[in-house]
Formats: structure tokens, C-alpha cells, sequence
């Protein structure tokens, strides 16, 4: 929604969120691009970009408090696996 007025939703037909389409989205985590293309295009993205699936723990992106406490309580309970022997 932008200005009150969904951007991709039609306020007719609700789908569920099951159903909808897989999205991409950029985490910036890690960009690998030539200097030259990136100051050209004025963008981390170039012209045919590989995209590789992260889970959705490494693509937790802390932007404010709220995120940095998912990820703590995330990395505490990896750790709490990784000493018990759970990932092997």
C-alpha cells in the first residue's frame, strides 16, 4: 500500500498468501558486480543477475531493535544446537 492504495493487491479478490508467487528480493548482503558496470548503471545490480536462494535465517536483514532480536534469539538457538551436536 502507498498513499492508501495497494501497489499490487486487488482489494477485490483476496488470495492467500499460500498461494501467492514466489518473489525475489535483494538483501545487499553480497553484490558481485564489475566497478565499471556498477558506476555505469549507477546500481548494484547489473544486467543479468544470478540470484542464489538464501534461507530465510541468512537473509534476516537488521534494520531496527525488533530485528536485532530475532537474530539474536536465532543465533542462541543455532548455538544451542551446534554445542549439543544437532548439526553434524
Amino acid at each position: 500500500w502507498l498513499d492508501g492504495k495497494p501497489i499490487n493487491y486487488d482489494t477485490s479478490k483476496h488470495t492467500r498468501s499460500q498461494e501467492l508467487p514466489d518473489v525475489v528480493a535483494l538483501t545487499f548482503g553480497c553484490s558481485v558486480i564489475s566497478r565499471e558496470l556498477m558506476q555505469a548503471r549507477g546500481n548494484v545490480v547489473g544486467l543479468n543477475p544470478l540470484f542464489v536462494k538464501l534461507h530465510d535465517t541468512e537473509a534476516l536483514d537488521v534494520d531496527t531493535m525488533f530485528d536485532f532480536s530475532i537474530a539474536e534469539v536465532l543465533y542462541k538457538e543455532q548455538t544451542a544446537r551446534t554445542t549439543r551436536g544437532a548439526y553434524r
